[in-house]
């Protein structure tokens, strides 16, 4: 797999820990328990693809973009 099976990785992880913060600001805590889930499973499933991926510079810098994204969710 390559670098835009990575990216796309990272870009769902981002929207799934946007989706995070959404339901903290609503309190709704068992939807935040469901989506922290989802997010631990993807993490694990994600890890082998991103470590066996070389990135181009423009793929690199990317994945810097989405997970500075991802913190400030």
């Amino acid at each position: 797999m390559g670098s835009h099976q990575v990216i796309a990785n990272y870009e769902s992880l981002s929207t799934l820990t946007a989706r995070m913060r959404e339901a903290a600001e609503r309190g709704e805590w068992d939807q935040l328990i469901d989506l922290e889930q989802q997010c631990r499973q993807h993490v694990v499933a994600m890890k082998p693809v991103d470590a066996s991926a070389t990135l181009d510079e423009p793929s690199r810098q990317r994945k810097v973009q989405i997970i500075k994204k991802i913190l400030a969710a």
